[in-house]
């Protein structure tokens, strides 16, 4: 068992600890409210999830004295913020450490060093042997093709980027993504409030393990509701490495859209959209005729394309993070307008 903290980038810690019970499952350390939760099941395959935290570009430190005054603690961090982690003894943190630590390096990462010195509360003899343990595990790394082979590590679908995932799958639309669409909309799209109101947590990070770990997977099966899917295509899209409407040509949709005519802004919205890379185009103009057929059947769901804009525009669109704050401010402002303005000119822009 671990107790958890999570800390938001700017943020201050978190009073809030919660008790769990934790495991390393591929890329992923998995998180479930006791041992019995993590069994299998042919309804759960990994157990009921309470929540999984991807290792892939995560760093891990012993360093949590500017974090927190509980001993026996460690900081798990990633370019959204912080997990500390803290265990029931130092023997027990160590151990969590270094596979962490092992863990991270084996998915190519770059891991806080491993020299990060032990707590003076332990004896010469056990600072020792856990630095014999370290530098052992550290000698065993294998390589990123070795750790596929032995199907530790997989190129995780959620937080990658369009073309690899298409050019890997041969298609012009991520396989999960048409599969998604194609459930959704066979468990019907007069559901009030698709897209908005939230599903299961425990159940889309589940389903977000399956997937990214290569497992076969049936959207048709009942224990994903529609809510469920949904909340797992949003998850899909908002952790790309690069948005669907890609980084590079933000600033170019931000200035068209501002154009002070209609025919303008159409034209300019237009041509941005055409210089998309291909993969990311195909994906648009399949998900953007999905939301039309939500829209065709928005008097029962209450959701026309203002509602999915405000729902889609932060998921889908936004600057790079190197953007200036006040560029930033600025520009977010615009961000469900975009959507909203390529939603209602669907058919005009895709003809």
């Amino acid at each position: 068992m671990l107790n958890k903290c999570k800390i938001a980038i700017g943020k201050k810690p978190s009073k809030k600890w919660a008790s769990q019970y934790a495991k390393l499952d591929g890329s992923n350390l998995v998180f479930y409210k006791d041992k019995k939760a993590s069994i299998p099941t042919k309804q759960d395959v990994h157990g009921k999830v309470e929540q999984m935290v991807c290792l892939v570009n995560c760093s891990v430190s012993k360093d949590s004295f500017d974090k927190t005054s509980k001993k026996n603690t460690i900081v798990l961090s990633n370019p959204d913020g912080h997990l500390l982690l803290q265990a029931d003894s130092e023997t027990s943190m160590q151990e969590w450490f270094i596979k962490i630590h092992t863990r991270i390096g084996e998915l190519g990462g770059t891991p806080d060093s491993p020299d990060t010195p032990i707590s003076d509360s332990g004896t010469l003899e056990r600072k020792g042997k856990i630095k014999k343990s370290l530098e052992s595990w550290i000698s065993k790394r294998s390589d990123k093709k070795t750790l596929e082979n032995k199907g530790i590590y997989k190129e995780n679908m959620f937080g990658g980027e369009i073309k690899q995932i298409c050019a890997k799958e041969k298609s012009k639309v991520p396989t999960f993504v048409t599969k998604c669409v194609e459930a959704i909309e066979k468990r019907g799209l007069e559901h009030e409030g698709i897209y908005r109101i939230a599903g299961s947590m425990s159940q889309i990070q589940k389903l977000r393990c399956t997937v990214d770990q290569g497992e076969q997977y049936n959207l048709d099966d009942q224990m994903w509701d529609v809510h469920v899917l949904c909340g797992t295509l949003k998850l899909f899209f908002r952790e790309l490495k690069d948005p669907l409407f890609t980084y590079a040509l933000f600033d170019k949709f931000l200035k068209g859209f501002l154009s002070e005519k209609a025919a303008e802004r159409f034209k300019q919205i237009k041509s941005v959209m055409d210089e998309l890379p291909r993969h990311n185009y195909d994906t648009i103009k399949a998900l953007f005729k999905h939301f039309c057929n939500v829209m065709d059947l928005q008097k029962e769901n209450k959701m026309a394309a203002h509602q999915l804009a405000i729902v889609f525009g932060p998921t889908l669109i936004w600057p790079d993070p190197q953007t200036t704050s006040m560029q930033l401010a600025t520009s977010l402002v615009y961000q469900s307008q975009i959507v909203e303005f390529v939603l209602l000119e669907y058919k005009n822009i895709f003809r």
